[in-house]
């Protein structure tokens, strides 16, 4: 990802199809960025946002003087209009992985 994306702080990062926020939470933690995701299966959004949570609270304790990036999971549709600003407004760097 850091070789391909050459993500920096000031990026925004956009994951689509986030799974259960594996890049999302990578981009965030490594670069610092701000980090979203959009996951149309409902699940993974709800595993991926348990992951989040449960990190940025391990980070809040043990890694304070670690600059980490806003991650910003959602549930939904690439296309559906709801969206747009989402998965347009400001983002710099984006992902797909249709594996």
């Amino acid at each position: 990802m850091k070789n391909i994306l050459r993500l920096k702080k000031a990026d925004v990062f956009l994951d689509i199809g986030h799974g259960i926020g594996n890049a999302c939470i990578q981009a965030a933690f490594t670069f610092g960025c701000e980090a979203r995701g959009i996951e149309v299966v409902a699940d993974r959004n709800s595993v991926a946002e348990v992951f989040r949570d449960h990190l940025q609270s391990q980070a809040e304790e043990h890694l304070c003087d670690r600059i980490i990036g806003d991650i910003h999971l959602q549930h939904g549709r690439l296309e559906d209009i709801e969206h747009r600003e989402f998965r347009t407004e400001g983002i710099t760097r984006a992902y797909g992985n249709n594996f």
